[in-house]
């Protein structure tokens, strides 16, 4: 509420709330009007939720609120975070640090998890995943092509209602090998550690998700890989295409919780741009390893055959 005054009918009340919610929409409200800090509430906050809600739903408060540095603004080793939310911190819980954990607890699922937290799948399309989705050629990749949500009896189309495809690092390349080890191309790509169906609920208790998770559901891994490729310098449309957004809108908003780190991570591509070669560096490095113009036409270059379609 921006203001408050009393009326003496409810139709005028009524016209000047109109007329107060109006001019929040346009301009929004002004938080150096508010007479408490919000993070002088912290402390009170987080004392009223002990016995109302499970120990662990209070320790996974504790760790997703600002740090003290960033609520001063002089933390050096985390980014500052905007507007307190920061659900989607990747800075303080990595992948790497999720897999290690689940391969301490239960060594057979820590494939699983590398891949959910590297290639973005949701929990439902790694279920439905084939073995003929996975191609090699021209470049590793994933084919999404199902989705099969718990309790659902028959694979259905992704969530965006689209295929998409999902290019694989070489670093994950391993995992989803000894995935697809030994099996026909329509068996499940990715199962348990004794090839049955991945379920959610036995995965939980195999791994010990509730310690392993360090405060993430599953569907958090899909936001770690997301925010780890923007980290990486992958454009945002590409990130968009990778995760089957419907609009760029949804991809953007990883911006916003990944604070500073996006722009950190733009800021590196330009500054290693600038010891990049230039176009025409390029062109006349690749110039310099021709053959002479009097070779072309003599002899067929090394490792290729007339009449294969390379000719000039």
């Amino acid at each position: 509420m921006v203001k408050n005054r009393r009326f003496d009918t409810k139709r005028a009340a009524a016209e000047w709330e109109r007329r107060q919610r109006a001019a929040f929409d346009e301009h929004g409200c002004d938080p150096r009007l508010g007479r408490v800090a919000v993070e002088d509430l912290i402390g009170d906050w987080l004392e009223q939720r002990e016995g109302r809600v499970s120990p662990t739903t209070l320790a996974t408060d504790r760790f997703l609120l600002p740090t003290p540095g960033q609520r001063a603004c002089v933390s050096r080793a985390e980014p500052v975070l905007p507007a307190w939310f920061r659900r989607r911190h990747v800075a303080k819980v990595t992948s790497a640090a999720v897999v290690q954990a689940v391969a301490e607890t239960s060594p057979g699922y820590a494939d699983l998890v590398q891949v959910l937290a590297r290639a973005g799948l949701r929990w439902g399309e790694a279920r439905a995943m084939l073995v003929h989705n996975l191609a090699k050629e021209p470049i590793p990749r994933l084919l999404v092509t199902r989705n099969q949500p718990e309790g659902v009896p028959e694979a259905r189309a992704p969530k965006s209602g689209k295929t998409r495809t999902v290019p694989l690092p070489d670093s994950l390349l391993p995992a989803i090998n000894r995935f697809a080890h030994g099996k026909s191309p329509d068996d499940l790509l990715f199962t348990s550690p004794g090839g049955a169906r991945l379920h959610r609920s036995r995965f939980v208790q195999s791994v010990n998700w509730a310690k392993t998770g360090r405060g993430r559901t599953l569907h958090d891994l899909r936001h770690m890989a997301a925010c780890e490729w923007i980290l990486q310098g992958v454009p945002l449309t590409t990130v968009q295409a990778w995760l089957g957004h419907s609009s760029i809108e949804v991809t953007a908003r990883y911006l916003h919780h990944l604070g500073d780190f996006a722009d950190r991570a733009a800021l590196n591509v330009l500054n290693g741009s600038q010891a990049a070669p230039k176009p025409r560096q390029q062109t006349a490095l690749r110039a310099g390893n021709l053959p002479p113009a009097s070779a072309f036409g003599t002899a067929p270059a090394p490792g290729r055959q007339p009449g294969n379609g390379l000719a000039l």
